[in-house]
Order: structure tokens, then sequence, then C-alpha cells
């Protein structure tokens, strides 16, 4: 899949995308370093923790949805926004619902950039060894 289908997927723009960070060489970038980022790890277990501190559980999420909004997962930054607003509002239960979408839809977005050609590990035929292509920005 290249990575204009896998935006496509995703419910995003890639034309936007493309035109606000200028390079695909940058947005291979960012789908190679988002599945490995703790952002939306450390918001899920702060959402987790029955009695967790409010503010910090805020800051995790605003983090998390700036990084969707920065690579321009259109899908997953609608849902981030709900949980945000959710949590801003104080109302823990909707959040809770909300973090399970984020979830779905979390998984889903990995999902597709693991399937991006791009990303895919490459054999070195000289060797027969693997290497996952670095892009240069």
């Amino acid at each position: 899949m290249t990575m204009e289908e896998c935006y496509t997927q995703m419910g995003a723009n890639y034309h936007r995308v493309l035109r606000r960070l200028g390079k695909e060489s940058l947005l291979v970038k960012i789908a190679e370093m988002f599945p490995q980022d703790e952002s939306y790890n450390r918001m899920k277990a702060m959402m987790d923790q029955p009695e967790g501190n409010i503010e910090l559980t805020m800051r995790a999420a605003h983090k998390f949805y700036g990084l969707c909004l920065n690579a321009g997962y259109a899908n997953l930054s609608k849902v981030m926004e709900l949980l945000v607003d959710a949590l801003e509002d104080g109302d823990i239960e909707e959040a809770q619902h909300q973090l399970r979408r984020v979830t779905r839809q979390y998984n889903f977005t990995c999902k597709l950039l693991k399937d991006v050609d791009e990303l895919k590990p490459k054999e070195d035929y000289g060797t027969g060894r693997y290497f996952i292509p670095r892009n240069r920005l």
C-alpha cells in the first residue's frame, strides 16, 4: 500500500497533509515513529487509574492529540478531540467511553501503517539481511 492509500483509508486528506509538511519523506518518518511513540500508552495508563490526576491525564491526552493532528491522522484526531473535550468537562465516564473509541482507531491506524510499502523491511540482496529503510529529511 502506498502512503497516499494509507491516508485515504485513515480518512485523511493526503495531499493537504503533504502540502503542509512539504515532502513525503517527512510523512514516512512520522509514520515510522508513530507506533513507537509512548504518548498513547502514557495517556491510556493514566486513564486506567481510577483516581488518577486529571491534570496529568489531560496533559498526556493533549500531547497525543497534537501528535495525531500534526501527522494528519484525521479519524484518530476526531475521536481524540472528543476524549479531550470530555476530560476538560470533567466527565470521566464519557472520557472512558471515548478512550475505547480512541483505542480502536489507534489500533486500526497502526495496522494500516504496517502495510505501507515504504515502511516494510526490505531485503539487502547482497547479504540476505533485512533492513528498514530510513529516509533522510
